[in-house]
């Protein structure tokens, strides 16, 4: 063997250690930001999403309202009341799911049982959009008219994002198929 081929030899050996270091140390670096980046979003979303998707709908129409503190206090007053609304009836959406299952595990189905099943869905989702109106109408009587025209474009603002968002996934969607 020549010189020129042990300093050859010599590089290799003298790289592979360094990519091996490079290697030990990068997919740990990789690792710690997914594990910090999921565990912020997780915590940003919970912080977000504390009063459930009615709250947060609120706090993004309200957000540059400069609403007083009275107004603060009753717009929060009306997102306590949703929250509470929609809390209580998770239990009946819960046990329809499960008496759904139950169901639709029998060997003949019964159409009465889901039609029955369907009509309380029917009717405490009428319930749910009788009380939304009167929360809506209540939120209403608190802001003044120039809050209400701001409240409009935040509503049309935030169709834009969302729909913009919702449209570019079914997109993603379709070209899959």
């Amino acid at each position: 063997m020549n010189d020129s081929d042990m300093a050859t030899q010599e590089g290799t050996t003298q790289n592979k250690p360094k990519k091996k270091n490079y290697k030990k140390f990068i997919i740990p670096l990789i690792a710690i930001v997914i594990i910090f980046t999921s565990v912020f979003g997780i915590v940003y979303a919970k912080k977000k999403f504390n009063d459930g998707p009615h709250g947060f709908i609120i706090e993004m129409l309200t957000e540059d309202l400069n609403l007083s503190e009275n107004q603060k206090a009753q717009v929060e007053r009306l997102k306590g009341e949703v929250k509470e609304k929609m809390e209580s009836n998770k239990p009946h959406m819960e046990s329809g799911l499960e008496e759904l299952a139950v169901e639709f595990k029998k060997d003949q189905l019964d159409k009465n049982k889901i039609r029955e099943l369907a009509n309380k869905k029917e009717q405490k989702k009428e319930e749910m959009k009788e009380f939304m109106m009167e929360k809506l109408s209540e939120f209403h009587s608190i802001l003044t008219p120039d809050q209400r025209s701001k409240v409009v474009d935040n509503m049309k603002n935030m169709k834009d994002k969302f729909h913009n968002k919702t449209h570019n996934f079914k997109d993603k969607q379709d070209k899959r198929d």
